[in-house]
């Protein structure tokens, strides 16, 4: 099941479509000087909104962690106060509620709250919430929190061991993200460069550049160069996809 913040709003679609018919007029134009060329170019954007939406369910799910750690913050203080699981929930909601920073949540605690009114266990209600969200995070807590009322484990120490996890394992994502975005943005760029190389050459140089768009060996020269641009981009994506 996959949770509903994963699936982008119409809006999202809107410039995606429009973002991929700019690229393949541009693509069209600057390699092969043939505008209906973007035409069959449409399909191989797929890539791009499937890279996208790749990023977008990343981002979203970066920010429910986010979110799930002042989640286990304010559970953890609930519980050092003297309260139990259930009320510690609750007041974490209300805690939550309403507010701007933690609205992607907000449906799952409405889920979680109103499963305790109608006596169900906390760990079982909070395992469906990390199966819908797909953050294993919130899938161990609830495995944990199920032992240790099992075997009558401290529950306010196991919280405080998870809230320190969270916070320790988000600032190590943190930590990544910041090292290597200066790498991603260089190879943005270099991925940009053959497009800017060959405009160039267009306004400064046209009739030595002509040969590429008169002949089928300059069509092949364009489409091989276009297959390792995006041969290329699958490899930087790859080598700065580091997973926690």
């Amino acid at each position: 099941m996959e949770y509903y913040v994963y699936r982008p709003e119409p809006k999202w679609w809107l410039c995606e479509v429009m973002k991929i018919i700019l690229i393949c007029i541009v693509v069209a134009e600057l390699f092969y000087d043939r505008l209906w060329v973007a035409v069959v170019l449409l399909p191989v954007g797929m890539l791009v909104i499937r890279n996208d939406l790749r990023t977008y369910k990343k981002r979203v799910k970066s920010k429910i962690k986010t979110e799930f750690g002042q989640l286990i913050t304010l559970l953890s203080g609930s519980l050092n106060a003297g309260y139990s699981l259930e009320q510690g929930l609750r007041s974490a909601y209300e805690d939550m509620s309403g507010q701007e920073d933690f609205k992607l949540l907000e449906r799952e605690l409405v889920l979680i709250v109103n499963g305790l009114n109608l006596n169900k266990d906390p760990e079982k209600l909070l395992l469906e919430m990390g199966e819908r969200c797909r953050v294993e995070d919130v899938i161990e807590l609830a495995g944990l929190i199920s032992t240790a009322k099992r075997y009558g484990g401290n529950m306010n120490l196991l919280i405080g061991k998870a809230k320190k996890n969270m916070k320790d394992k988000l600032l190590v994502e943190g930590e990544i993200d910041t090292l290597i975005s200066a790498k991603r943005l260089e190879g943005n760029i270099m991925l940009f460069m053959p497009f800017v190389i060959v405009l160039y050459m267009r306004f400064t140089n046209g009739s030595y550049i002509h040969t590429l768009y008169d002949s089928i060996v300059g069509n092949v020269v364009a489409t091989v160069a276009l297959i390792v641009v995006l041969v290329c981009g699958e490899i930087i994506k790859g080598i700065t996809r580091i997973e926690v």
